[in-house]
């Protein structure tokens, strides 16, 4: 249902595609033929629509073809982690990473007619995944496009079984396809096609060679190949799949859903080799991963909304050093304000949208304890013009809180806080907007700030012109900031390991509001242009001297940040 929903965007088009994708197609072959790797049978053109070729740059700047992988959604691959994984670095450089779909012929040079080709901007694998050091234990991964892919009838998805109603009954033959190495160690050119039958569990661990049995972890399952053929390296991400008839058992409506993606195989050796056809075969099982498969590809949705629209500014006039600006200038700033007894109580604090239903902010911001503050509650703003409590805009929306992720290891010492970063989960989706768009995220660390950059603080004037207003502060790394200030008790207070610092370069303060929580964040040249990113939170900690600030450094909490959006759309984690 959730493929069904998110397809709804988008349909084909143009004389270039062969035939019309009907919204909500999946697993469905191109030719409906009786189908008959290493001895494998070749397949008809485009017969399997979801399957992809997944590619990596060597150091020569070569393309290298590293494994396969299936399509699940319009710009989201399903595949195997080790497929994404180095065992040395415990980790793999995406961004050389390249994905075709609707191709045949896996040599990269031999250009298909109707392939597309995407560049990796993102990669998902489980957390608790070490490689062949945790005996290749949830061994399941997401790569995210750059683009939406261009669904007909030879390039679609595979069906995933959200609801667990097709699963396959024991010894049921499955179908994968790969262009891994043939019997004679040759990469096969054309896609190849292996018939394997689910085994039982407890057979596969009785009788696979010893040393193998330790791979067998609880989220896998065997097959054995039915058609003298097995699978090689180069296969491995693939889908094993199973047809469903649909409807009124008319075999031409079946769909082929996935239920395992290719892990590995046992090994032979010696005169083994001769019958590496009986093999058992590793299937990471989905069914196994189900609530992360969901919540995480609905994650990557999210993260391509954001990443299409984020740190955009519709700026409509010549930036001077000190302007009060207009709000939907620095569209990512949300007010944070507070009500009591279902009254206006008044302005709190800003933060940045950071996600269709998440803003960051300092914890402070909703954390009082004094006894004036009892009984208050916090909601967020957003898209107001200028900061009128008693009238609304059409652009405005408003929200409330419904999760608090207070940073895990926040502490505060007597004022002096440390990570004192919170992400505030919202009731409904943010509407991205000209005026609500959210501040971009560096998760990669691909465009560092260098130290004396400018980058900019947005918030509220409350004491005077009620209105945004923007200031500037050139960057200076933790250890700079401390050496420029090692003469000042008060100021070392603050300086902990998880900040970094800024020195107003503004001239004269002109900031009169509360800009605890404001995103401190910098203009960066990435290959779709210019886009403001989120460095740091301005931290409630902070000397009485004027010209200096800190901030909780963003860069440093990337994998918790990552964490938490990982979870929002499970709603048993909020």
């Amino acid at each position: 249902m959730m493929l069904l929903l998110v397809l709804l965007f988008f349909y084909s088009s143009g004389p270039y595609w062969l035939n019309a994708y009907e919204i909500g197609d999946c697993g469905i072959k191109y030719n409906n033929f009786q189908q008959a790797i290493s001895h494998g049978t070749a397949s008809k053109y485009n017969e399997f629509p979801w399957h992809i070729a997944l590619y990596r740059m060597d150091n020569s700047s070569q393309y290298e073809y590293i494994c396969g992988g299936s399509i699940i959604d319009t710009n989201v691959i399903l595949t195997a982690a080790h497929c994404v994984f180095d065992e040395e670095q415990q980790d793999l450089d995406y961004s050389r990473m390249v994905v075709i779909t609707g191709k045949h012929n896996g040599s990269w040079e031999h250009r298909d007619v109707h392939e597309q080709r995407f560049e990796v901007v993102s990669k998902k694998v489980r957390p608790t995944y070490r490689g062949t050091d945790n005996r290749n234990q949830d061994d399941i991964a997401l790569l995210a496009l750059n683009d939406s892919i261009k669904f007909t009838s030879i390039v679609m998805p595979v069906c995933i079984d959200w609801g667990g109603m097709y699963e396959p009954y024991e010894e049921e033959v499955g179908i994968i396809v790969g262009w891994g190495y043939n019997e004679n160690g040759v990469l096969s050119e054309e896609l190849q096609i292996s018939n394997m039958q689910q085994r039982n569990f407890g057979e596969c661990r009785n009788n696979v060679g010893k040393g193998y049995t330790s791979f067998l972890t609880s989220d896998k399952f065997c097959a054995l190949n039915k058609d003298n053929s097995t699978v090689e390296q180069g296969d491995s991400g693939g889908a094993l799949v199973f047809s469903r008839v649909q409807g009124d058992n008319d075999t031409r409506t079946a769909r082929f859903f996935v239920k395992g993606i290719l892990s590995g195989r046992e090994k032979k050796t010696g005169t083994e080799k001769l019958t590496s056809h009986n093999s058992y075969v590793l299937f990471t099982n989905i069914s196994n991963h189900m609530p992360w498969l969901n919540s995480t590809l609905l994650t990557i949705i999210a993260e391509t909304n954001v990443r299409k629209v984020c740190g955009l500014r519709h700026i409509t006039k010549t930036e001077t050093v000190n302007y009060v600006t207009k709000y939907e200038e620095y569209p990512w700033v949300a007010t944070i304000y507070m009500t009591k007894n279902n009254k206006f109580f008044g302005i709190r604090c800003v933060g940045s949208i950071i996600h269709q239903r998440a803003i960051m902010t300092s914890f402070w911001c909703i954390n009082d304890l004094r006894p004036h503050y009892k009984g208050v509650q916090y909601k967020i703003l957003l898209g107001k013009n200028e900061l009128n409590m008693k009238e609304d805009v059409e652009t405005q929306q408003e929200l409330s809180i419904v999760k608090i992720h207070k940073h895990q290891n926040y502490v505060d010492w007597n004022s002096r806080a440390e990570n004192e970063m919170v992400i505030l989960i919202v009731d409904k989706e943010i509407e991205f907007t000209k005026s609500v768009v959210p501040i971009c995220i560096d998760m990669d660390r691909k465009v560092p700030i260098k130290d004396s950059s400018i980058g900019m603080i947005a918030s509220w004037d409350i004491d005077e012109c009620h209105c945004q207003v923007m200031a500037r502060y050139k960057y200076l790394d933790i250890d700079d900031c401390s050496q420029a200030f090692g003469d000042s008790e008060e100021y070392q207070t603050y300086i902990t390991s998880e900040k970094v610092c800024g020195r107003y370069v503004n001239g004269t303060n002109f900031m009169h509001g509360s800009d605890v929580g404001a995103g401190y964040f910098f203009l960066k040249n990435v290959t779709e242009g210019e886009r403001h990113y989120l460095q740091g939170i301005v931290s409630k900690g902070r000397p009485t001297h004027q010209e200096f600030l800190t901030f909780t450094n963003v860069e440093l909490n990337l994998r918790w940040i990552s964490d938490i959006l990982v979870t929002i759309y499970n709603t048993g984690a909020w």
